[in-house]
């Protein structure tokens, strides 16, 4: 995780490279970032799938801790925890560009690849993952009313919108709970977090008395995050259900779309089914369901929605290309 971020050092020293000779060479010391990351994690992942005991499941549950770990992380050094607002925003989104430029370009050239198309293949990555993460989703709901119904924990949507039109219902990092679940409460996590990283300096080791306590028994406490054990399903986790039930409610009458976005066959109970059943219960509903992997629609929504088996970011792409492009004929109406 402390290497993730220094992975925009390596794309920074292939541009610096390409830039001065139109060459990039991948046992420079600047990849080791990169190198480091991907081997690393290469090698868990490879380890828990072939282990026996977990197998896929588990390397998937690996990989996506990381991937959680590197936002927390990202956010944590960007000032985003802190309310950095715009600027944190785009630091973060930086890192996670040039991250991807720097994988892209060095796996580009271990499959053969001459410099010059590995660079432009690792830029072209780096700037499609900024684009996705900021501009396709968030293009096509400007001027709607929406609201955003999120398995994530990683608190991206409530960034970029109120609070009153997300609901997060397997809960928020910026939270902590008592881990034995002895109180209905929840608590800053934010400033705990920011203190620890400050503690640790360049080592991975904080001072005992900094371990995040619950307040009421004096017990451990851990994120307010469903996946560390007692995920405590109190007050704010009904208040996360309130609101997504209230708009829903609210417009039960009027056209609707439930877009659904990478949601998969692990959890189906808390996205994917109820907006199956939504769909078949309101009388001008639609549904539209995107993902990588599985191309399901029950018998009874044939009629009323479509599953689309790609890329997000290339659909959310190609939707608001749509979009302008019938913007621009009305205009010329």
């Amino acid at each position: 995780v402390l290497t993730s971020p220094l992975k925009g050092l390596s794309y920074l020293g292939q541009f610096a490279d390409y830039a001065e000779d139109g060459e990039i060479d991948q046992n420079e010391g600047y990849n080791k970032f990169s190198y480091m990351n991907t081997a690393i994690r290469n090698e868990v992942s490879d380890t828990i799938e072939k282990s026996g005991n977990w197998g896929s499941v588990g390397s998937f549950a690996y990989n996506t801790g990381m991937s959680m770990a590197d936002f927390l992380f990202n956010t944590a050094i960007t000032g985003g925890f802190a309310g950095g607002g715009s600027i944190s925003s785009a630091m973060a989104l930086g890192i996670m560009g040039t991250g991807a430029a720097a994988d892209t370009i060095i796996s580009a050239k271990d499959r053969g690849l001459d410099d010059g198309q590995a660079f432009a293949l690792g830029t072209i990555a780096g700037a499609a993952e900024i684009l996705t993460e900021k501009f396709s989703l968030d293009a096509l709901l400007k001027g709607k009313d929406f609201f955003v119904l999120t398995t994530n924990q990683d608190t991206q949507f409530v960034k970029l919108y109120p609070e009153t039109q997300v609901a997060q219902i397997q809960g928020d990092h910026r939270f902590f709970q008592c881990a034995s679940c002895c109180m209905d409460d929840t608590w800053d996590a934010v400033k705990p977090v920011e203190e620890m990283m400050a503690a640790m300096g360049d080592g991975t080791v904080i001072p005992a008395s900094m371990i995040p306590r619950c307040p009421h028994c004096g017990g451990e406490a851990f994120p307010w995050v469903r996946g560390y054990g007692n995920f405590l399903q109190g007050k704010k986790y009904e208040e996360q259900y309130e609101k997504i039930s209230r708009y829903v409610l609210e417009h039960k009458e009027r056209k609707i779309l439930f877009l659904e976005l990478g949601v998969g066959r692990m959890t189906p109970m808390f996205i994917q089914e109820p907006f199956w059943n939504l769909t078949l219960s309101f009388p001008h509903a639609r549904y539209i369901a995107v993902n990588d992997k599985y191309d399901f629609l029950p018998k009874q929504l044939e009629n009323r929605g479509m599953a689309i088996v790609a890329d997000i970011g290339k659909v959310l792409r190609d939707g608001r290309a749509v979009m302008s492009e019938e913007k621009e004929e009305i205009n010329c109406d």
